[in-house]
């Protein structure tokens, strides 16, 4: 990860002080209404930190006609980034002092000691892929949503994971695997549309482990769909992100074999970058499970066991013989399978039946 700290510490110094050096605007324009003139105050508000100020500018005194341009975009989308959160120095102390090396946890970790505004970073991941297509955007502006997918990637873990002390880890009472936004206890007798339990038949408790209360701190399918997308995002712009840092360097290896790993578990590309778009239910399964190993995410279960498939949990259902236990009421511990490093255990792949 030390490359990709030098290189986003360099970045990030370029895209966030956009008009270091530039004169008055009073000194170089006569007319101080002029859309050239504004631009200029907006690039100022920007340089001081003044994110709602250089906005208002651009999108309301600018016209319409030279708002599209697309260094006007790109200062917007600079402004929208400082609004969410990311300043320079943050970021650069972030990046030195994450707690952790793995993808995951290192985006999350850049985003300590931040307070965050996930909805400005989302509409400068919009401002910037409204200026076109991988292929007709410039290789900076490339780069720069290849850095917006790892906030969105970071500031959506660390919004939702790491709400109470903001030091970069996990919260107590945290859980990667399920949506609990229902508030279930996740219990086959509760009727919890989150639970992957409701539809599974009861004797499934013989052979898996039984869920886990409701965690406080968890992954919404919402919150799932920007984790994809985020990792999507750097993906689709690998190239430009390579040539910045080297192509043979470590940290591309590293995104380069977990995109392999991603479309073998998930079955599908992996360079989604609309959040609406992920809408298979496999792949917010792969991310979760892959936000539960050691290799990349929170976890202590390996990537090479993330669950056993349907075929082997539906035997072990069948053998099970044991009719001492009575599953409506209680689980008696009787498990069949050996869930040892398995991620998410208690958690069902989509589409399971027994």
């Amino acid at each position: 990860m030390r490359c990709l700290k030098k290189f986003l510490v360099v970045f990030m110094s370029l895209v966030l002080t956009t008009s270091c050096g530039q004169p008055n605007v009073l000194t170089e324009f006569s007319q101080t209404d002029s859309d050239e003139a504004l631009f200029i105050e907006a690039q100022k508000k920007i340089d001081n930190l003044e994110w709602q100020a250089a906005i208002d500018i651009i999108e309301n005194d600018i016209s319409e006609g030279y708002r599209v341009r697309s260094d006007v975009v790109e200062a917007l989308a600079g402004a929208y980034v400082g609004k969410c959160g990311l300043t320079f120095l943050d970021l650069v102390s972030g990046m030195t002092n994450s707690p952790s090396s793995n993808i995951f946890p290192y985006f999350m970790g850049i985003f300590k000691n931040m307070t965050l505004l996930p909805d400005s970073c989302e509409t400068a991941i919009g401002l910037i892929e409204g200026l076109g297509t991988v292929s007709q955007r410039t290789q900076d502006q490339n780069l720069f949503l290849a850095i917006l997918g790892i906030a969105r990637v970071g500031v959506t873990l660390s919004y939702k994971l790491d709400q109470v002390d903001h030091d970069g880890l996990p919260d107590a009472s945290y859980s990667v695997c399920e949506d609990y936004t229902d508030n279930g206890d996740v219990d086959a007798l509760d009727n919890n549309p989150s639970s992957p339990w409701v539809m599974a038949p009861l004797n499934i408790y013989k052979v898996m482990p039984r869920p886990l209360p409701a965690p406080t701190h968890f992954l919404s399918d919402a919150d799932m769909r920007k984790v994809v997308a985020g990792l999507g995002l750097v993906l689709e712009n690998m190239t430009a992100l390579g040539a910045a840092i080297g192509g043979d360097n470590s940290v591309i290896t590293s995104l380069e074999s977990f995109k392999t790993q991603c479309q073998t578990q998930a079955g599908v590309s992996c360079e989604i970058t609309k959040p609406a778009d992920v809408n298979s239910d496999l792949m917010k399964y792969a991310f979760r499970l892959f936000l539960d190993t050691s290799d990349v995410g929170f976890g202590s279960c390996s990537l090479s066991t993330p669950l056993p498939d349907g075929a082997t949990i539906a035997a072990a259902v069948a053998a099970d013989v044991d009719d001492d236990d009575d599953a409506i009421t209680k689980f008696d511990g009787d498990t069949d399978i050996n869930v040892a490093g398995i991620c998410c255990p208690a958690r069902m792949p989509p589409g399971y039946t027994p």
